[in-house]
């Protein structure tokens, strides 16, 4: 997923370029449509934030999966579910959701997305 012009939430094909009308109109404000999707750090399971640009945290950008003290550890939302991104697979809570959306595997940590975590 792209990462909005405005802010950082995910472009979802509302607005070629942001994540909602209002984000493209007024940046970082967003309309009562807007899905507010996050972007997947490249170094680890969390989410962007825009304090670092392509990264959660500066520890992160750094050295992957390492987090600073300031980092929001935001988790995202699994593709094939409502759990969040582990880190056991790319984008997915587990493998078995990975290979059929919306099944869970025993290992599965099933994990409800919340908007930050303590790791």
């Amino acid at each position: 997923m792209t990462k909005c012009a405005s802010c950082h939430f995910g472009v979802t094909g509302v607005e070629p370029h942001h994540c909602c009308h209002a984000c493209k109109a007024n940046a970082g404000h967003h309309g009562p449509l807007c899905k507010k999707q996050e972007v997947k750090c490249p170094s680890c399971h969390f989410a962007l934030t825009g304090v670092v640009p392509n990264h959660c945290c500066a520890a992160c950008a750094g050295s992957p999966d390492n987090h600073g003290p300031r980092c929001q550890k935001i988790a995202v939302q699994c593709n094939g579910c409502s759990f969040q991104v582990t880190g056991v697979t790319k984008n997915f809570c587990c493998g078995m959701c990975a290979m059929v959306h919306g099944t869970h595997g025993p290992l599965c940590k099933k994990q409800p997305k919340v908007a930050r975590v303590t790791a």
